[in-house]
């Protein structure tokens, strides 16, 4: 399936682009949640059980959350988003599929 903003911008990864924008609006844990869910991977935020899968059950944008992990495993995360992480400063677990390893950003 392509996604309509993929044609629209010529091809150019646009569910990768950082959007400073989004960052200034909601924060840099909801805008990195945003992205990495619109890619395909789940967020768990701190104090919560359970990882959100569904994207439209992200909380209300006055809601302040921490991303406490991230499962990418099968998602279409690239490297030209990880610049989110950048306005990122507490740790948290990222698991992505490479030999099954876990990794503590």
């Amino acid at each position: 399936m392509i996604h309509l903003e993929f044609l629209s911008y010529g091809g150019k990864f646009p569910c990768s682009r950082v959007d400073d924008k989004r960052i200034a609006e909601v924060g840099p844990d909801r805008a990195c949640a945003e992205w990495l869910m619109r890619n395909g991977a789940f967020v768990k935020w701190t104090n919560d059980r359970e990882f959100l899968k569904d994207y439209n059950a992200l909380p209300a944008e006055g809601d302040i959350r921490y991303i406490q992990a991230v499962d990418a495993t099968d998602s279409s995360i690239m490297h030209y988003g990880f610049e989110y992480f950048s306005e990122y400063n507490k740790a948290f677990m990222l698991h992505y599929a490479l030999n099954d390893r876990e990794i503590l950003c």
